[in-house]
């Protein structure tokens, strides 16, 4: 599956283009034309001609040594959005409201993928919402295998699948399971694209979540006297120990971390 690519003027022409008819303000149609023209100045001295994510990040990279560096003015703001939209409309032909001026490191290996599966996304009408979750999951994915030295799908290993699947253990459940399942279908379509040998969506490790047993939160008048009781008699012996050194003879009582509801 292959998606269509524009020449990087073409592009930049027609992004202006999009601009307009969205009505952005003068000052953000000039900042937009500058850097992309600075931009595709620089891709030219690189001798690329087409919009790369990996040269958007170079070109960052050499302005102001982002992301290492994140300078807070206004003016390096407008530049990264200005990069981030050009990169929206490369992709999905149209540029997406986000305030994540994140620039994720990838390869044009991944990229192809990223690109295939997004428009498999196109293809089944899902939504832009879910179109741009996945994308920034799918960015996720290729950013932990660039920084463990792995550029292209062929050389997606189990062990580098097991180890993305174990950092999500920081995720709630069903955000785990959202993540997991676009991993699931990335790794099968760059199977079914001959992009890599190995079908490695059957082997993704399985993720067990312990049901744990939530303490009441509505008690009967019958547990809450049961449990008056038991604390009654566990601390009576201990109060009547402080007191033979001058303590008070009562036992506050601990509060209860799920509010009681007498029914």
């Amino acid at each position: 599956m292959k998606t269509q690519k524009l020449n990087l003027s073409v592009l930049i022409v027609a992004a202006l283009d999009e601009c307009t008819k969205m009505e952005y303000g003068p000052d953000t149609i000039a900042n937009c034309s500058d850097t992309w023209t600075a931009f595709e100045r620089f891709c030219n001295m690189h001798n690329k001609t087409f919009y790369e994510e990996q040269m958007a990040a170079e070109f960052l990279h050499n302005l102001f040594d982002f992301p290492n560096n994140r300078p807070k003015s206004k003016m390096a703001s407008s530049i990264i959005r200005s990069m981030r939209m050009l990169g929206d409309y490369n992709t999905f032909g149209r540029f997406l409201s986000s305030k994540n001026d994140h620039i994720w490191v990838t390869t044009d290996d991944f990229q192809i993928a990223i690109s295939n599966y997004i428009d498999r996304c196109k293809q089944r009408n899902n939504t832009d919402e879910t179109i741009q979750r996945s994308l920034w999951s799918l960015y996720r994915i290729t950013e932990h295998l660039v920084k463990n030295g792995v550029t292209k799908c062929k050389d997606i290993t189990p062990e580098l699948v097991s180890d993305y699947v174990a950092s999500l253990i920081r995720y709630t459940k069903k955000s785990m399971q959202r993540e997991v399942g676009i991993l699931k279908t990335f790794l099968h379509l760059i199977y079914l694209n001959d992009q890599i040998d190995q079908d490695l969506s059957l082997i993704i490790p399985r993720l067990y979540h312990p049901n744990k047993e939530l303490p009441n939160k509505v008690w009967s008048p019958e547990n809450i006297e049961n449990i008056l009781s038991t604390v009654e008699r566990n601390l009576i012996p201990l109060a009547h120990a402080y007191s033979r050194f001058g303590y008070k003879k009562h036992a506050v009582l601990p509060t209860p971390a799920a509010p009681i509801i007498i029914v």
